[in-house]
């Protein structure tokens, strides 16, 4: 027991090591975005702290306390998640500036730790204490859901913002911040049932062994996606905002919106600027001598598609093209993705594969088949 106590303690250790690592280099390093780097780096570094302080508990603990009761260092978990909340507005929203209106999401944990602190000056037993516990409890389990709500609603308009500027996703992936919201789906509910059902304090270990774990593949997926300390971008490179706005308050007929359009298509066609994987709405906007706005706007309105959709289809007839031409056989697969510029092997046969209901390596067999 002792011996399996001491492993469990080493890991640890280990993964709040790894946490103070990871957070140090957020801190550290000179990249953009540095609010979210910041808040990802608080979050890190509480909870290396709080599993270091946990261990040490344990170590220093009397054996007969209480095991069924919320202490102090639990409180902590109120922060993480309007922190994460914080991170994730950072990440997804380009103007986003740290508000004194922001502190409110730290109402709760002032409030969980009032009460955690009265709580603790009860005896043992009284009904208030429990009380005080109860209520607790049951605000993290709000405020988890609240929170998780929140964020999903960020990444999925967020998702749909990237899908209107970019044909290319992979350097502007969601994955990190998905990653991290599964994680917390994922986290919650454990830490939840545990809390709930543990019959000595050493059942917490499982919950932080968890977190430990999370560590690791934070610090994995940072060496994986250079955007995590990046931080993801929406802004087009073309100009002051007020000019946007100024485009965004203006007209655009319909009849005007129709002779663009088909000067966009003869573009695709003639030009094939769909053949840069990095293509933006803001670059193409600057081809066709129009607004990033009225570009947007002939695309959904006359194209019935975000950008995203747009490109991609003349990508996709490029691609069929070359899989279908008997002079391009010696083009392996990813060659064929790649000079009908996809960004990568995965996003060309994922949109292949919904455009044309096969992958692209069996188009050319069953093209070969019937020739």
């Amino acid at each position: 027991m002792m011996s399996s106590l001491t492993t469990i303690h080493t890991l640890l250790y280990i993964g709040a090591a790894q946490g103070f690592l990871l957070g140090i280099v957020l801190l550290t390093v000179p990249r953009r975005n540095l609010t979210a780097n910041r808040l990802l780096a608080v979050l890190l570094l509480l909870f290396s702290t709080m599993m270091v302080l946990h261990v040490q508990a344990e170590i220093s603990a009397d054996p007969a306390r209480d095991s069924g009761s919320l202490h102090h260092g639990e409180i902590w978990f109120l922060l993480f998640g309007p922190l994460f909340f914080l991170y994730a507005r950072a990440l997804t929203e380009e103007s986003f500036r740290w508000t004194w209106k922001d502190f409110t999401h730290l109402l709760p944990f002032a409030f969980g730790l009032a009460a955690s602190v009265s709580a603790g000056t009860l005896q043992r037993g009284d009904p208030a204490q429990r009380f005080w516990e109860v209520s607790l409890l049951a605000i993290m389990v709000c405020q988890a859901f609240v929170y998780l709500s929140l964020v999903l609603r960020l990444l999925r308009r967020h998702q749909k913002k990237v899908r209107d500027n970019y044909s290319s996703l992979e350097r502007v992936s969601l994955r990190w911040l998905w990653f991290i919201t599964i994680a917390f789906v994922v986290f919650w509910p454990v830490a939840l049932v545990v809390e709930l059902f543990k019959d000595n304090p050493h059942e917490w270990n499982a919950v932080l062994l968890l977190w430990a774990g999370f560590m690791y593949l934070m610090s994995y997926m940072s060496l994986r996606q250079p955007e995590v300390f990046q931080g993801l971008s929406t802004r087009e490179p073309d100009g002051p905002t007020a000019e946007k706005r100024k485009y965004q308050k203006s007209r655009l007929s319909k009849e005007e919106a129709e002779v663009q359009y088909g000067k966009l298509q003869d573009l695709m066609v003639s030009g094939r600027p769909y053949l840069d994987c990095n293509l933006t709405l803001s670059s193409l906007s600057r081809r066709m001598g129009i607004s990033v706005h009225h570009l947007s706007q002939i695309i959904n309105q006359q194209g019935g598609r975000n950008f995203f959709e747009f490109v991609n289809a003349y990508r996709v007839e490029e691609a069929r093209r070359l899989l279908e031409d008997s002079r391009s056989d010696h083009l392996t697969i990813a060659a064929v993705g790649f000079e009908s510029g996809f960004s990568s092997v995965s996003s060309f046969n994922a949109v292949f594969r919904r455009a044309c209901g096969s992958t692209p390596s069996r188009y050319r067999l069953a093209h070969r088949n019937t020739a």
